[in-house]
């Protein structure tokens, strides 16, 4: 009977030093996808800009509010990346 209560106190003390191993995929993930996120942001200008002129009656007048609202995009996909590198240790 005492074997069977030390090798279950073992274990226990070894599955407690274990479970944050288990976690590990999430706070690394998140860490990749913030990554992601800021290397992938400035695509956002130029994407958004052909998407409204495409869509504009008017090519300049699609061009310049292409430009503000790729800029915003941009601005708000770095933004959300920065955020989850920063924040990639805690969980969601």
């Amino acid at each position: 009977m005492k074997r069977v209560i030390a090798f279950s106190v073992v274990v226990a003390f070894v599955l407690s030093f274990a479970a944050p191993v288990f976690a590990l995929p999430a706070p690394i993930n998140k860490f990749k996808g913030g990554m992601e996120k800021i290397v992938k942001s400035p695509l956002e200008l130029p994407k958004t800009t052909i998407d409204e002129v495409k869509s504009a009656d008017l090519k300049p007048v699609g061009f310049i509010y292409g430009l503000g609202k790729g800029t915003y995009n941009m601005v708000h996909e770095l933004g959300k990346g920065v955020l989850d590198v920063v924040t990639f240790p805690i969980d969601k």
